[in-house]
């Protein structure tokens, strides 16, 4: 799970969670409930702690149970990590049209979408690395 990822990623770089709290400008009980998995991180919280920890994109993928590569067993063949992240690509590109349609004001939401896309595309890049391996 995430919080067990993070949890041992701050030990690893002999951070307590006051310290990891520091750096990520949030409070310390909210670490001990992401570690603990009574809280999850919002997006833009998660991409901190990405960057905080060097989680990977395996690593990552790994803490969400999501299979990193796809066996081939005819039509009911499981998407691969990479497949996955190119839906949910496609997905934020869909919302972000139709929010462009709509014609609101949602510049915030657009905004959180673009770095949610940025992060998926960085992230893909590091699943596609490591599985080539």
């Amino acid at each position: 799970m995430f919080g067990e990822l993070v949890r041992k990623k701050r030990k690893e770089k002999f951070l307590t969670q006051q310290e990891l709290s520091e750096r990520l400008h949030i409070d310390q009980t909210h670490i001990s409930k992401i570690e603990s998995e009574v809280a999850t991180p919002s997006v833009e919280l998660l991409v901190e702690i990405i960057k905080a920890l060097d989680i990977s994109g395996l690593e990552l993928l790994n803490a969400l149970r999501i299979p990193v590569s796809a066996k081939n067993e005819g039509p009911s063949a499981k998407l691969s990590s990479t497949q996955r992240l190119e839906q949910i690509l496609d997905s934020i590109a869909v919302i972000e049209q139709k929010q462009r349609d709509m014609g609101q004001s949602l510049q915030s939401n657009l905004e959180k979408l673009a770095e949610l896309r940025e992060a998926i595309v960085l992230l893909k890049g590091n699943v596609d690395n490591e599985t080539q391996k």
